[in-house]
């Protein structure tokens, strides 16, 4: 049984890399294939955790589609799945803007973005100022 786990893990892993590989090199194309792409990774993600860790829901959760995954997270908790990953994205930012002095450049490479000036506009929409007013305290 643990070699299965240990290997359904891998194999989420390797998916994910190659995912990832794959959405670097097609930054700059179509947002709306990244979108699904980004869908089906977190749903595939999502579904190999809920497997290994919850025997009871774990076969439930792996044979529920994407669409109604989707419909029912949204349902319960007002948001789509990619918008709730967004916000603990950003939350996981701002503690070390609160209480580090990381630069704001490898705060937002540790959070999984390639740039800073793309780090900064998704901080703004989350919290309505720029990483450095947050960190400051200081809104204009």
């Amino acid at each position: 049984m643990t070699s299965q786990i240990t290997s359904a893990r891998s194999a989420g892993r390797d998916r994910y890399r190659t995912t990832s590989a794959f959405a670097a090199r097609s930054a700059n194309s179509g947002g709306m294939i990244l979108d699904r792409l980004r869908q089906v990774l977190l749903l595939q993600v999502l579904r190999d955790h809920v497997a290994d860790d919850d025997p009871q829901l774990g076969p439930a959760f792996k044979a529920m589609s994407r669409s109604t995954f989707f419909l029912r997270f949204r349902e319960n908790t007002g948001m789509t799945p990619l918008d709730h990953l967004h916000r603990l994205r950003m939350r996981h930012a701002a503690r070390p803007l609160r209480d580090t002095t990381r630069t704001v450049a490898s705060i937002a490479i540790a959070t999984g973005y390639r740039t800073e000036s793309a780090f900064g506009a998704a901080f703004r929409r989350f919290a309505g100022r720029s990483p450095g007013e947050y960190r400051t305290g200081i809104v204009t």
